[in-house]
């Protein structure tokens, strides 16, 4: 018996996006052979979030990926900057903000997992879609909640979440996984940039800029390193205090069974084309849309422009990508 069609939420997106993207990502498995700061960056944060769920010390994949990193960034400090550092500013703030608002992480009957559960789903009878849950938790009224951790350059507005794909897919797994049915979605960002540090002025002071994108915690840290005294900054006090909620933020939305039917279908129609192509196995059917917000931001930028000028696109392969079959969703940032 044939092995069924294995679909995840990201390549249906990448399918509706552009053919040829996902003709590089799911047909040939092609992975940047230098790996995208968005990327790594939205790994170490999931890793973090997932430890902590776990109970285990969140700082242990932090050093891990300092040590693991640490050549790789300070050769290519241009392109990476303080990546570590600003993670680690990133996230004691965050671990710090949630302390008073915690999410209580349920255990999976199936993975006996806190965090992080995988999933087969069926679609059709020849089709299958596989993802990865991050947690599934209880609020402080009692409510059950999907939960998502994403990183993100900065926070989303309303217009998506309803129609979110990832979350009506991971909706439908999780009776097999053993969860009670969810009341609805968490979003739980996270803001990929670090709070600004104050600058210290000429006169020894911090500079008192009303519009400093930072958190109190920060500007407070400053204070004390430069043995400063921080009864003279009671207004940026003011200020800040309340101000991690630019930072990190969680959006609750109840289920809408409507429309998470209407996806599904809409959902299964995509993989049945997406199976009829990989199996005809024939780049004409894998088109291009060419949309230069959207060109612009693809990780396979280079190597379709060199294909589409005629010019040596496999030399472009063996120089820029690799070949990582993967079968986990990724954990790069929404833009």
């Amino acid at each position: 018996m044939a092995s069924p069609f294995v679909v995840h939420q990201s390549s249906i997106k990448s399918w509706r996006r552009c053919k040829r993207e996902f003709y590089y990502k799911n047909v040939l498995h092609l992975v940047s052979r230098k790996p995208r700061k968005p990327l790594i960056r939205g790994t170490i944060i999931h890793e973090m979030v997932e430890a902590h769920a776990n109970g285990v010390d969140p700082w242990k994949p932090h050093k891990k990926a300092a040590k693991e990193f640490g050549r790789l960034f300070s050769e290519e400090r241009e392109t990476y900057g303080d990546l570590i550092g600003d993670i680690e500013k990133i996230m004691q703030g965050y671990f710090k903000w949630y302390e008073k608002d915690p999410l209580t992480p349920l255990k999976s009957k199936k993975t006996k997992k806190l965090a992080e559960h995988k999933f087969h789903m069926p679609l059709t009878k020849d089709i299958v879609a596989e993802g990865k849950i991050d947690m599934v938790a209880r609020s402080r009224d009692r409510r059950v909640w999907l939960t998502d951790h994403k990183s993100v350059m900065r926070m989303p507005n309303d217009q998506g979440r309803y129609s979110d794909l990832q979350a009506v897919i991971y909706n439908r797994a999780l009776p097999m996984l053993g969860f009670p049915e969810s009341d609805g979605v968490c979003w739980n960002y996270i803001r990929a940039k670090p709070p600004t540090v104050p600058e210290q002025l000429k006169n020894g002071e911090l500079s008192k800029r009303q519009n400093i994108d930072t958190t109190w915690e920060i500007y407070l840290g400053e204070i004390k390193r430069h043995k400063l005294d921080p009864h003279d900054y009671k207004d940026m006090k003011k200020l800040l205090e309340g101000k991690e909620g630019d930072f990190f933020e969680r959006v609750y939305l109840p289920r809408n069974k409507d429309i998470e039917e209407n996806m599904i279908d809409d959902a299964v129609v995509d993989a049945m084309q997406m199976k009829a192509a990989v199996e005809q196995n024939d780049k004409k059917f894998f088109t291009r849309s060419i949309e230069d917000q959207k060109c612009n931001m693809c990780s396979f930028k280079t190597l379709c422009q060199a294909e589409l000028r005629g010019l040596d696109w496999e030399y472009v392969i063996k120089s820029d990508f690799k070949v990582e079959k993967k079968d986990d969703e990724e954990n790069e940032e929404e833009e």
